[in-house]
């Protein structure tokens, strides 16, 4: 009766493959006499030599390992056929789609995004910007959305949402400018905007009117560390959550000239998210929201 091992047979296989002891030996990591070991006490097993060894010679099949070696490579492939057949398949990760806003999306769930991956290696999450506010409003309404992170004014703005934190919209400036401003309030402000195609400027536009700031518009930048480096440069005023200005700008670069109001971020989930998906993603939005607003607030 044949007892050879698995071991064994895979060793068998790569002295094949590398047409030596030695060869074989570097590739498996063990010794090239624990090779000769192994070969010798499964050619017992067999009753015959497999190869021909000849002193400064490369070593040879014999017909008998030919033989044997057919067999051995037919052995591991219905082993391995085998193996697949009675493992279970491993499930794909769920695809989810959460729209969130620009800050929240570079300054604080990207960077954090690959520790929830490692966490989680069944929620596939992908982070995109809404088309618009209002189409994001409308998605929600209607069941099309999965899932949404913002910062927003009013609760309506995000409907079926939870609160997760709040921050501060404030005027902020270099120390120059904010002192202009604090000695000549009736003035209008020289104010730094976003651009057209930024996803929140129409919406701060419509804020600033809404909250009676006069001001005229200075330049455009198209993401919040250029804008925060055009005001520190004297280029103008910034209107912008104090979570975004603590979390990119240096301490002391730029100063909070006048509150603006409360923002709120927001969260919402499709009801139809598998529940330990869902609180999984309650449980990361609320640590990147409660660290931006602790950060802020320090």
């Amino acid at each position: 009766m044949f007892r050879f091992t698995i071991r064994q047979i895979e060793i068998f296989l790569k002295v094949c493959e590398a047409e030596g002891f030695r060869r074989a030996s570097e590739a498996l990591g063990i010794s090239e006499a624990a090779i000769s070991h192994q070969i010798c006490l499964l050619e017992e097993q067999l009753g015959g030599a497999l190869f021909r060894r000849r002193r400064g010679a490369a070593i040879q099949l014999l017909p008998e390992g030919e033989e044997f070696r057919e067999a051995a490579i037919l052995f591991v492939r219905q082993g391995l056929a085998l193996g697949q057949r009675l493992a279970p398949a491993a499930p794909l990760p769920t695809s989810i789609t959460i729209h969130t806003g620009p800050h929240l999306l570079e300054d604080a769930l990207r960077p954090a995004l690959p520790d929830f991956l490692r966490r989680h290696p069944d929620i596939n999450l992908n982070l995109v910007l809404p088309k618009a506010r209002r189409w994001l409003k409308q998605a929600i309404l209607t069941d099309k959305v999965q899932g949404a992170l913002l910062n927003v004014k009013a609760a309506d703005e995000l409907p079926h949402s939870d609160l997760l934190a709040q921050t501060e919209m404030a005027l902020f400036a270099c120390p120059t400018i904010a002192a202009r401003i604090r000695a000549n309030p009736a003035l209008p402000i020289d104010l730094l905007l976003p651009n057209s195609e930024h996803p929140d400027a129409a919406a701060q536009i419509k804020y600033l009117r809404h909250a009676g700031v006069h001001f005229r518009i200075a330049g455009h930048y198209p993401f919040h560390d250029v804008g925060i480096r055009m005001a520190a440069e004297g280029a103008g005023a910034l209107v912008v959550l104090s979570s975004i200005v603590t979390s990119l700008a240096p301490a002391g670069l730029l100063e909070r000239v006048q509150n603006l109001g409360t923002w709120h971020t927001r969260l919402y989930l499709s009801p139809h998210l598998r529940p330990d998906h869902a609180q999984a993603l309650r449980e990361f939005f609320t640590t990147v929201a409660v660290g931006l607003t602790a950060s802020s607030e320090d």
